[in-house]
């Protein structure tokens, strides 16, 4: 059996293949994808008679509790028609340092 796996290792096209596997494997673990933290999203402000407000402001808090330590908003004014948009909140990370993040944060 041990002779077997030497003869593997021996061979140029199994030390390729495997170079190969472990290169992709690494490029997986380092690439950094795209996460939707919190989608577009609109409301409108109404008083108690159905009235657009525009007075008053408008704050959306956001944060991704296994990617970041920081918390994140913004604060906008609705417009005459009581219409407030906040965009899409996104961010970009590996696996690699997720994992790492979530390894450090467990260990405080």
């Amino acid at each position: 059996m041990i002779d077997r796996w030497q003869d593997f290792w021996r061979d140029r096209r199994f030390r390729a293949a495997l170079g190969i596997v472990l290169f992709l494997l690494l490029a997986v673990l380092i690439y950094p994808f795209q996460l939707t933290i919190v989608a577009a999203w609109q409301l409108r402000i109404i008083d108690n008679t159905g009235s657009p407000v525009s007075e008053i402001n408008v704050t959306e808090h956001w944060q991704h509790w296994l990617f970041e330590k920081n918390a994140y908003s913004d604060e906008q004014r609705p417009g005459m028609d009581g219409h407030v948009s906040f965009p899409e909140r996104t961010m970009r990370t590996s696996l690699l340092k997720s994992t790492a993040d979530n390894c450090a944060q467990k260990s405080e």
